[in-house]
């Protein structure tokens, strides 16, 4: 599914159980036995290019980032405040910043917290700061959804959690019909966030799918051994990129020939170049969620991913 690149533009949880809604067999390469089965369905605003759940802390309602790139949940100080969280001091094992990427952490305990009618008693969090960043309460990281699988779906405002019966190695792009092509990666077993591989240039790289960033970008390193020969000083500004809970990260617009991701393959993209995280040659943000329909597997440790229009990375500072 080659196409050239669009023009750029500017620990013990209690769950209340849920009626699951059986979707029967909806892939058609599904086995005679696999049933996809969705659990809930979580509503997303996106605010600017950051996925937002609203959800009841203590009866208090708080509006949260979604960070795939994020284990643990995160609560701001004045949030946890306004919910009578009791904060304490965090352990020594706890590596890690607080909401606004300073430190110290605290820790505490939601003794109620709803989201979309799915209940959770005792949830913790790490709390501190300010905010996330991104004018909300907090972030909910996958450890809250460690029990799912996931079907990101942000073009129409949803996060479906699903469970897959039976379905073995079966594709499980239900969406797609017979004739609609889908793409498919591989995932690492070893992380707790969801990382793959991709191509630049034909250079194999290690990718992070991370909601958090607010557009997708590749470190210098990685941008030079996929033959970017230009100083990146020399670069077009593309403004920063922003994530939760960490520094803001000044970018620089770069081209490239061809980005390959499963089957699918952007010809001459226009990629923003900046740090990454340690062990992680490129984010593929919120720009690229947003522009795909993308089912996350825990058990096959593989990614499903359609293509839904629209330019795949944001060049908008």
């Amino acid at each position: 599914m080659a196409r050239n690149a669009m023009p750029s533009s500017n620990q013990g949880w209690f769950l209340v159980a849920i009626a699951a809604l059986g979707l029967g067999v909806l892939s058609a390469h599904a086995n005679a036995a696999c049933s996809i089965n969705q659990s809930a369905e979580l509503k997303v605003t996106m605010k600017g290019m950051t996925p937002v759940i609203s959800a009841l802390v203590n009866g208090k309602e708080m509006k949260f980032a979604l960070d795939t790139s994020s284990f643990y949940n995160i609560i701001s100080g004045p949030a946890a405040a306004t919910a009578g969280l009791h904060l304490m001091p965090a352990p020594a094992w706890v590596v890690g910043k607080n909401a606004d990427g300073n430190s110290p952490l605290s820790v505490s305990a939601a003794d109620d917290f709803v989201l979309s009618g799915m209940r959770v008693k005792n949830l913790e969090f790490l709390a501190g700061g300010n905010d996330s960043g991104s004018g909300t309460d907090g972030v909910l990281g996958l450890s809250l959804f460690h029990d799912y699988d996931m079907e990101y779906d942000l073009a129409h405002g949803v996060i479906r959690l699903m469970h897959a019966k039976g379905c073995g190695d079966a594709a499980l792009a239900y969406w797609t019909t017979a004739n609609q092509p889908y793409s498919m990666i591989d995932l690492s077993p070893a992380q707790p966030f969801v990382t793959g591989f991709a191509q630049l240039n034909g250079t194999q790289m290690r990718v992070l799918f991370d909601t958090g960033a607010n557009a997708s970008r590749i470190s210098p390193q990685a941008a030079k051994q996929a033959g970017l020969t230009t100083n990146p000083s020399q670069l077009s500004d593309a403004g920063y990129s922003r994530g939760m809970g960490r520094p803001a990260v000044l970018t620089r617009l770069a081209p490239f020939s061809s980005f390959k991701v499963g089957d699918e393959e952007i010809r001459n993209p226009q990629l923003r170049v900046g740090d990454t995280r340690d062990g992680t040659d490129m984010l593929l943000g919120a720009d690229f969620f947003v522009s795909h329909r993308i089912y996350v597997s825990n058990a096959q440790h593989k990614m499903y991913f359609t293509y839904n229009g629209g330019p795949v990375f944001s060049a908008a500072q």
